[in-house]
């Protein structure tokens, strides 16, 4: 029986609890005034920002690896 409980019971019951606490979560960004879009809108402009963050390093890069070459000669 012990077996049973710790490779089937337990799992389940573990994975029900889980479940309710993530709607409970859910339940409290909505009251707070955030949902799921919310932070794909987040994700979605932080990803902007760091391709636009990793461009300007490429841009910034390239400047001084320029301006080294040109002081050289």
């Amino acid at each position: 029986m012990s077996d049973i409980f710790e490779r089937q019971i337990k799992p389940a019951k573990n994975g029900i609890k889980a479940a309710f606490d993530d709607q409970k979560i859910l339940k409290r960004f909505r009251q707070d005034g955030l949902d799921e879009q919310h932070f794909r809108t987040d994700v979605k402009r932080l990803e902007s920002e760091i391709a636009d963050t990793i461009s300007n390093i490429s841009h910034l890069k390239a400047a001084i690896s320029h301006a080294t070459e040109s002081y050289k000669k």
